[in-house]
């Protein structure tokens, strides 16, 4: 969760991602480790995360895109957050998901 509010915050996936990893990096790993998760699955699902919320509004490449293509927020952005936004999300949970049926997945 921390890695898609940063995203969010910044904007851009590889900002929330490499502030993540600076700041929590090294937590994140020993939390991984202590509970038996693979550090490989640890960084997909960071991967994953960070390009969540990291299309909203204010996104360069979402403003650069609608200037490109002559389109408003307003006539498409539902259609952004379905494809930057959910389906990203629900990607996630669901990889959450199988590594709790399946432990050790990666």
């Amino acid at each position: 969760m921390s890695t898609a509010v940063i995203s969010g915050i910044t904007g851009s996936s590889s900002g929330g991602l490499s502030i993540t990893m600076q700041t929590l990096g090294e937590q994140l790993a020993q939390l991984a480790t202590e509970q038996g998760i693979s550090l490989e699955l640890m960084h997909r699902v960071t991967a994953m995360a960070s390009v969540s919320f990291d299309s909203l509004p204010h996104n360069g490449a979402v403003l650069t895109m609608l200037m490109v293509c002559g389109m408003t927020h307003r006539l498409s952005y539902k259609d952004v957050a379905m494809v930057t936004v959910a389906i990203p999300l629900a990607t996630l949970f669901i990889m959450l998901g199988l590594n709790a049926v399946i432990p050790g997945l990666s």
